[in-house]
């Protein structure tokens, strides 16, 4: 997701803008740099003198994989959902992201699968290759340090060079949008699902192009033709994963220029534009019990038909900046029941935005 701004089109959504520094009181206790230093601080070192790291092959390959786990007895699967990294060079963000990641995976149980909600890394969309690259290899090396798990969801910030005249890219390069993405994490698929435990995860690829160089939050037909085949050969509760939000309230208190006349109106690159299509083909198949999102860097859950819509957050907060008009750095923590409920809170990282 890109910052607040006054725009009079959505293509201006597609640029990166500086937060203005400003003080911001928090309610956070101040960081323990010992919990920090416990974690990656090897991994953070190794990252930031230049050492390369190789993709690992991917473990859930489309269109469907049994993912191992060993869920408690009782069956009920703990996970955690942190999307919006934005790591970089800069702003600490590797240090912060660290903290993230050990808030996530401590304690006496720790989750079961960590799930990236997408914008991994600071921005590809309007970079250089080099610089995509340099900060691919940062969030690898973060990568590499957790204890758990771990499946991505890809975002706009992700694919590379769709801004072609900032990227330098042609547009008949490979790797060219959300291909360089892939190839850094060993992915065959932006889209696949996976079952683990008593619960099947959907994981969608949320971002389209506008036809010029800005993006739209829909899934393409065919990923549509796979999801309904998915959901129709799949017998167990069902998570879906998405960067832009399928359905939430948060463009409607977030964008300045939502009343426009006599019409309010959401601007695609906020929410899906084929959201109600995919909640009425969730409602139908009886057994979506909730959609996870990131993108807006805001906290929200709202619920139609009994399927549970939620926006949690980012784990930079606003792009490693103190900004009150965004969520401070944290993720969700979710406990999945075989029954097909689940409990949902925010948690903060303890990192404080400077």
């Amino acid at each position: 997701m890109l910052r607040r701004q006054d725009h009079q089109d959505d293509q201006d959504h597609q640029h990166l803008r500086d937060l203005q520094d400003r003080p911001r009181p928090h309610a956070e206790t101040p960081i323990d740099r010992r919990h920090f230093a416990r974690l990656s601080i090897a991994s953070i070192a190794a990252a930031v003198a230049g050492r390369s790291f190789a993709a690992s092959p991917s473990s859930s390959p489309p269109p469907t994989a049994e993912l191992p786990g060993q869920p408690p007895s009782d069956g009920t699967l703990r996970i955690v959902h942190m999307n919006d990294w934005h790591v970089c060079p800069e702003r600490r963000s590797v240090e912060g992201s660290a903290m993230a990641i050990e808030a996530a995976t401590s304690g006496s149980r720790r989750p079961d699968l960590l799930l990236t909600g997408g914008d991994l890394i600071f921005d590809s969309f309007a970079t250089t290759r080099s610089r995509a690259e340099e900060q691919w290899r940062l969030f690898k090396e973060l990568m590499a340090s957790s204890p758990v798990r771990v499946e991505h969801c890809l975002g706009n910030h992700d694919l590379w060079g769709w801004d072609r005249e900032k990227s330098g890219a042609s547009g008949d390069e490979r790797d060219y949008g959300m291909q360089k993405a892939l190839d850094e994490l060993g992915l065959a698929s932006s889209w696949r699902s996976f079952d683990l435990g008593a619960w099947h995860f959907v994981v969608l690829d949320s971002v389209v192009s506008d036809g010029g160089k800005g993006y739209r939050g829909r899934i393409s037909p065919p990923q549509r033709e796979w999801l309904v085949a998915d959901l129709a050969a799949n017998r167990l509760p069902v998570l879906v994963v998405s960067h832009i939000p399928i359905l939430s309230l948060t463009p409607l208190t977030w964008d300045r220029d939502y009343d426009r006349g006599d019409h309010g109106r959401v601007s695609g690159s906020e929410m899906h534009l084929d959201g109600p299509a995919l909640h009425r083909l969730f409602r139908e198949d009886g057994r979506v019990r909730l959609c996870l999102s990131g993108h807006m860097h805001l906290e929200d859950r709202c619920e139609v038909d009994g399927i549970a819509y939620c926006c949690d957050g980012a784990v930079s907060g606003a792009w490693w900046k103190a900004d009150p008009d965004y969520s401070l750095p944290g993720f969700a923590e979710l406990e999945l029941r075989p029954d097909g409920t689940f409990e949902r809170r925010i948690r903060r990282t303890g990192w404080v935005n400077a």
